[in-house]
């Protein structure tokens, strides 16, 4: 079998155009749409992208004051008359749309530094009442409030509850009782601070020894969580460790606030089933749900 010079130049340009489609084709599949519709849009799009790629992004409410920034929704959830002047008072509902590209190599974000800023600058320009920085510390991202408007409808600068300064004693607890300890101190200094939704069956039989002097509270639960994922995995341990996020949300309604904790995917998984169906977001919000 031969094959002039011609046809062999006809057949190396068919098989540039072939790549060149097979190219055109992978970026076209890496280029991802993120829509968001919810009363919390930041704390929304970081947990799609947590379950989704297994991405470590933890997220905490400013307290809203504006009535411009809230809406009342004791209609929509309550099922039994409510007393008179209760009413059930979430953040108004907003949007976040956007584009974002996955690395051919890991079917990840490429980088998700810049794409969780991506989604904070949407959420302002899209007039969200609230205003939010990024910390990171090592592989986790903290998406925490900096400024917020007060009940005239003026920006103030805010801070995170999770600023806050709180003493543990470091000593063996479980899970659960770390995390419901963290949550009393917080309450003892400032605003009452309770334990929302979490996964009870991984926190009360794993065992932590942890704590803290004077420390942000953010600091001495990354911590805790990072060590129960580490103990998890050692002691049941099939597939690697599997992450803890938080989401601390502000109940407008009671004027406190509640910690929810879940379990990311482990990374395995999270690359090769990402979760495209979530939770209803009502499960996890503290005005239209009830903590465990």
């Amino acid at each position: 079998m031969w094959c002039t010079n011609a046809g062999k130049i006809a057949i190396a340009l068919l098989w540039i155009v072939a790549c060149n489609e097979a190219l055109s084709a992978d970026i076209r599949d890496a280029e991802q749409q993120l829509s968001i519709s919810d009363p919390r849009p930041v704390a929304k799009a970081v947990e799609v992208l947590s379950q989704r790629y297994g991405i470590i992004v933890t997220y905490e409410d400013p307290s809203y004051a504006f009535a411009g920034d809230l809406q009342d929704v004791t209609a929509a959830v309550s099922r039994s008359p409510v007393k008179p002047g209760h009413r059930v008072l979430v953040p108004r509902a907003g949007a976040i749309q956007l584009s974002y590209s996955l690395s051919p190599l890991t079917g990840k974000p490429e980088n998700p530094d810049a794409l969780i800023r991506k989604i904070l600058d949407t959420h302002l320009a899209n007039g969200g009442g609230s205003q939010f920085e990024l910390i990171q510390q090592d592989d986790v991202f903290h998406v925490v409030p900096v400024m917020v408007r007060n009940s005239a409808g003026s920006w103030v600068a805010t801070r995170s509850v999770f600023d806050t300064p709180i003493t543990v004693p470091v000593q063996p607890r479980s899970g659960m009782e770390m995390v419901d300890a963290i949550c009393k101190a917080l309450s003892a200094v400032t605003v009452r601070v309770a334990v929302g939704m979490v996964p009870l069956n991984a926190l009360a039989h794993t065992p932590v020894v942890e704590g803290g002097t004077n420390e942000p509270a953010r600091d001495i639960l990354s911590r805790t969580l990072k060590q129960l994922s580490k103990e998890a995995a050692s002691r049941f341990g099939e597939g690697g460790e599997q992450p803890y996020v938080w989401q601390l949300l502000s109940s407008p309604s009671s004027t406190m606030y509640f910690l929810n904790l879940s379990l990311l995917p482990r990374a395995e998984a999270a690359t090769q089933n990402p979760k495209e169906e979530l939770p209803d977001p009502a499960a996890l919000d503290p005005d239209t749900a009830r903590p465990r």
